[in-house]
This record gives C-alpha cells, sequence and structure tokens, in this order.
C-alpha cells in the first residue's frame, strides 16, 4: 500500500509523542515561493493534510476516499491536487517499506516527473494550465494578478463560450494586446509645480513640451496623443 507524507514534517512538530493536539503552522510559508506557485485548492490540501498527517504520524494513505472522509470534505480532493504537491516537493509518496516510490523506481523517476508537468491543473470552472505554465504567470504578473487574470478568461470563457486551443498564450496575448508586459509602469511626474497650460484646466502637470517658442504644460489627460504614445512605450503610466 501506498502512503503521503509530509515534507520538513519535524518543523511542524511540536509534541514527540503520537497524535500530538495541535501542530506549528509557521507564518513563513507564506513566503515560501513552492507554496505560493499552488492553486488555492492545493494550499487548503496541503494545510489540511498537514493536521491529518499529526493523527497517523505522518503517515497517511494514499486513499483519496479516506482522505476526503478524514478532512471532512464536501468532495474528494482530485489526483492532480496530490500531483501538484508532490511536483513541488511540500508532498511525497511512500511504500509500505517506507521507501519514497522515486526511489524505487528510479528509471521512471524523470519519465513521472514530465508526465506530471503535461498535466493542467483547473482553475475556476474553465481554465486549464500546467503548473509550469501557472508558475511562469506568477513570475511575471505577481500571484494576485494572475488569480485576476485566470478570472477574467474564466469569466469570458463562461459566458460568451469562446474555446481557446491554449489558456496559458490566451492570457499573455491579451496582456500583449492590452500593452501590459507584467513590467511595472514608470510614473510621469516633473519637478516644477505648474498647472496644466489647457485653458479652464487646473490640473497640475506631468509633462512639459519645449517645441516652438513657448513652453507647454500637460497634465495626464492632456497630453497630445502622438507624445503620449511615445511616452507609453517608453514606460510611462499615461
Amino acid at each position: 500500500m501506498r502512503y503521503l507524507r509530509i515534507v520538513d514534517w519535524a518543523k511542524l512538530q511540536h509534541y514527540k509523542d503520537r497524535n500530538p493536539p495541535w501542530i506549528k503552522l509557521h507564518t513563513d510559508l507564506l513566503d515560501n515561493y513552492k507554496f505560493a506557485c499552488l492553486p488555492d485548492a492545493s494550499k487548503l490540501l496541503h494545510i489540511l493534510l498537514s493536521l491529518l498527517a499529526s493523527r497517523t504520524e505522518n503517515q497517511i494513505p494514499y486513499d483519496l476516499t479516506y482522505i476526503k472522509e478524514k478532512l471532512g470534505l464536501k468532495a474528494k480532493p482530485t489526483e492532480q491536487m496530490i500531483q501538484v504537491l508532490i511536483q513541488q516537493e511540500l508532498l511525497e509518496v511512500y511504500q509500505v517499506a517506507s521507501k519514497p516510490l522515486a526511489e524505487c523506481l528510479p528509471r521512471d523517476r524523470g519519465r513521472d516527473r514530465e508526465e506530471t508537468e503535461k498535466k493542467k491543473i483547473r482553475h475556476l470552472e474553465c481554465v486549464d494550465l500546467t503548473l509550469k505554465e501557472h508558475t511562469k504567470l506568477i513570475e511575471r504578473f505577481g500571484a494576485k494578478e494572475t488569480k485576476s487574470r485566470i478570472e477574467r478568461l474564466n469569466n469570458a470563457i463562461m459566458s460568451k463560450g469562446y474555446k481557446y486551443k491554449s489558456h496559458y498564450h490566451t492570457i499573455l496575448n491579451w496582456a500583449q494586446r492590452d500593452g501590459d508586459n507584467g513590467q511595472k509602469k514608470k510614473p510621469l511626474y516633473l519637478k516644477e509645480t505648474r498647472n496644466c497650460s489647457v485653458d479652464g484646466c487646473q490640473v497640475r502637470a506631468v509633462w512639459k513640451s519645449s517645441g516652438g517658442a513657448y513652453d507647454h504644460w500637460y497634465c495626464g489627460k492632456h497630453i497630445p496623443k502622438k507624445a503620449k504614445q511615445q511616452l507609453q512605450d517608453q514606460g510611462y503610466d499615461v
């Protein structure tokens, strides 16, 4: 029979005896990059499995029905959710002899890892991304913005029935179309305190045009279209 165990279990331990009444959940888990890259469902599953591990001496039967009942879940955790935790090295699979499967099957280790990396993980109702694709999006846009972009794609598919060959590349294409490459835009700012030169506008100017006989001062709203495009191409938030 196969079992699951939490990696770095000793760090969560407080009591030395079996079946401890509580475990330590360190706040630095929020800074753990591997944990941050997990889908929300896998994050919750990891924490709940840590609680279950405290009652099984960190030897959890690899039985999804058993895990569902012990954790009081409304639905069984999926195989993909487990594989994501294994891929991120937060969970290990063991046999009865307490040897990792990776050690028992050394020739299959690379193949299993490759197959896991190719598996699509469902986000919300419709968005499918591999773990690698999801990680790349977080590296580019940040966790919060990645979640927002996944929600945007999910809503488009749900409301209009759109179909895309690659959800990952769709998110990237939309970012490129919106002129957002994931990099923080530079604020436009002038040291001089001057108001916009446009008649009736009292907003502080953020850009100065020195062409012609006179200087012209513009707020963000009134910057000429051609100049605004050039500033946006240079990475300014206009």
